[in-house]
């Protein structure tokens, strides 16, 4: 299918003046690893990203891993916008990621179930986002729809597992959420992203955000000046915390 025309978006990631601030004093490459220095790395095997919000999170995250090498991206509901992909990080990211998109629960789980003739050895994650609502938009009954969810999920963690992939996974803000179980269930890990007055806040089970730099300007924490005062244990070992994206 012919890619979408580049299309405006309503509120474009003013990441922006960081990043173009960054690439003039550092270079291309080195400057966008520094913008993307502030958000959480992505580990190995599933990941769930919890986000309700206007900025394009999935998008910023893709941008991230691309720096590192390809990325494949299983779209529906069109949240694949070449534009925000270019605005995010750069138009050169439109080489490092392919896209392919689902409009039926049937050709979502092909997809997946196939993914194995669109990854090499460059590839580093795979995109899922809103990746149970074709199958609970009403063209297939509930059951029929978890099956193949189910199996399409199944397939996905055992090639994550076997090619040491990052796979990051949404569920759809316009599905009634009755398949939400299933991308808990297969995932590995969670980040959930708030969108708050400062800046995105990023947390999840081993880091969270605990300073905002805004335009210079370090907004910090009370969790941070506790953690400066006696340090701070997670389940007995030290919690990572890391910086927030500006807004």
């Amino acid at each position: 299918m012919a890619e979408e025309p580049l299309q405006p978006v309503k509120n474009p990631f003013t990441i922006e003046k960081l990043m173009q601030t960054s690439l003039e004093k550092t270079g291309e490459k080195k400057g966008l690893r520094n913008v993307f220095s502030l958000l959480p790395q992505l580990e190995q095997g599933i990941t769930k990203l919890q986000y309700k919000g206007e900025r394009p999170v999935f998008q910023l995250f893709t941008a991230q891993e691309a720096l590192n090498g390809d990325c494949v991206w299983i779209d529906v509901e069109n949240h694949s916008s070449t534009y925000a992909l270019a605005d995010t990080g750069g138009r050169q990211i439109l080489e490092k990621v392919s896209i392919g998109r689902a409009f039926t629960p049937f050709q979502h789980h092909q997809l997946c179930t196939n993914l194995e003739d669109f990854i090499d050895e460059t590839t580093e994650m795979i995109a899922l986002p809103s990746a149970n609502g074709l199958y609970e938009n009403g063209q297939i009954k509930t059951g029929e729809g978890e099956e193949l969810l189910e199996e399409a999920l199944t397939h996905v963690k055992k090639l994550a597992e076997k090619k040491n992939l990052k796979i990051l996974i949404s569920d759809s803000a316009k599905a009634e959420g009755e398949l939400k179980y299933l991308t808990g269930v297969y995932s590995q890990n969670s980040i959930s992203v708030k969108q708050t007055g400062e800046g995105l806040r990023f947390s999840g089970q081993d880091f969270e955000t605990l300073v905002y730099p805004d335009s210079g300007v370090l907004q910090t924490t009370i969790p941070l000046w506790m953690k400066k005062a006696g340090g701070e244990k997670e389940n007995g070992k030290d919690k990572l915390h890391i910086q927030a994206t500006p807004r």
